[in-house]
């Protein structure tokens, strides 16, 4: 049964068609006019299947083989071996010590890897992350899948849920069992009304997804952790992390690779192109400062450096942002800017977007 526009807009239609795919036969999802329902559906070339599931990188005959490897590697790791682990990685920076063996701790007792997003730390509580539970479910080698789609209509009336807020549904299959373990997630109006670049705002239904999965995922293998996306907040790992000793880390497949020399590391007018490409609006003006306040501290106005700018584009990525949404923050009314290309920016400028960039991530 494919997904009506009563259910998720059409815009959010568009969008499912790149991140998603049908949760049955793991086909392309495309969305369609129904002359039936009088209105437009989100369906895969099979119109019996119901549910929808993010898109794995990782092929289906490949999965188990390679989750069950990542838990063997975490396996061999003390928590004085996590913590160089937690300590070698450029992010989480804003984490205390305490809070760093906490989660070293934590990553150690669960078998959960905080380097690639599945274990993570926010206002200083514990929260693990959808990669983290499907990971561990399919570790007991029980794991048969899991459907997600909007509530219906009934659904919705039978839980008491007002039309304002967004209700997800989720059936997780393990095998054994007779009935799927069913989670709910909702977004309620209140929370879509904040800041428009948090994902439970700019994508909503997405973060309600991830919420009936959370907790389908804790009713089928449970793990004594709160889900991230309870918090309001999302947390996307960058696909590719490089730690300040040069390693490679995928987070796609967890697969953890040593740089070679023959690696040319992106040099900051590669950068430059990738964070410019959606930016048509940049004048071509001398780089000013903001008006600053007789009582502000002096700004640190050496040009900002590669790593920083490298450090800026996984950030974005993090925070589901474009080019143009953060040129347009930066040089709009909030800040007031004035630059040529990112490359002209000050160290004191990119600490500003750095801190901007993690508030939108959910950090």
């Amino acid at each position: 049964m494919p997904i009506l526009e009563s259910e998720i807009t059409y815009e959010t239609m568009r969008k499912y068609e790149k991140t998603h795919c049908c949760s049955v036969c793991e086909g392309r999802l495309s969305t369609a006019w129904s002359a039936k329902d009088n209105c437009h559906i989100l369906r895969c070339h099979d119109l019996s299947h119901t549910g929808i599931e993010k898109i794995n990188p990782i092929p289906k005959y490949l999965r188990s083989e390679v989750m069950n490897s990542k838990g063997t590697e975490l396996a061999n790791i003390d928590k004085a071996g996590m913590l160089q682990r937690i300590e070698g990685a450029k992010f989480p920076t804003q984490l205390t010590r305490p809070e760093k063996e906490m989660l070293a701790q934590a990553a150690v007792d669960y078998g959960l890897d905080p380097l690639t997003g599945e274990l993570t730390i926010y206002q200083g509580r514990l929260y693990v992350t959808i990669d983290g539970r499907i990971r561990k479910a399919h570790e007991t080698k029980k794991f048969d899948g899991i459907e997600s789609r909007p509530a219906n209509k009934a659904e919705r009336e039978a839980r008491g849920t007002p039309p304002e807020n967004k209700l997800w549904r989720s059936d997780v299959y393990r095998s054994g069992c007779t009935r799927a373990f069913t989670g709910w997630g909702e977004v309620l109006e209140r929370e879509m009304k904040g800041n428009a670049f948090l994902p439970v705002v700019s994508f909503s239904d997405r973060m309600a997804e991830k919420r009936s999965q959370q907790q389908a995922l804790r009713l089928a293998f449970y793990l004594p952790l709160p889900g991230i996306e309870e918090a309001g907040v999302e947390t996307e790992s960058p696909k590719v992390i490089i730690t300040e000793t040069g390693t490679k880390v995928d987070t796609s497949t967890g697969e953890i690779k040593e740089s070679t020399p023959a690696e040319n590391p992106p040099t900051s007018d590669a950068v430059e192109g990738e964070f410019t490409e959606q930016d048509t609006t940049l004048t071509a003006e001398v780089p000013t400062a903001a008006p600053q306040e007789a009582t502000e501290p002096v700004k640190d106005e050496t040009p900002v450096t590669n790593d920083q700018l490298i450090e800026l584009e996984k950030l974005l990525k993090e925070a589901n942002l474009t080019n143009t949404e953060l040129a347009k923050y930066a040089k709009g009314k909030e800040k007031g800017w004035k630059f040529q290309a990112w490359k002209d920016l000050h160290v004191w400028q990119f600490t500003d977007l750095k801190a901007y960039l993690l508030k939108a991530a959910g950090h």
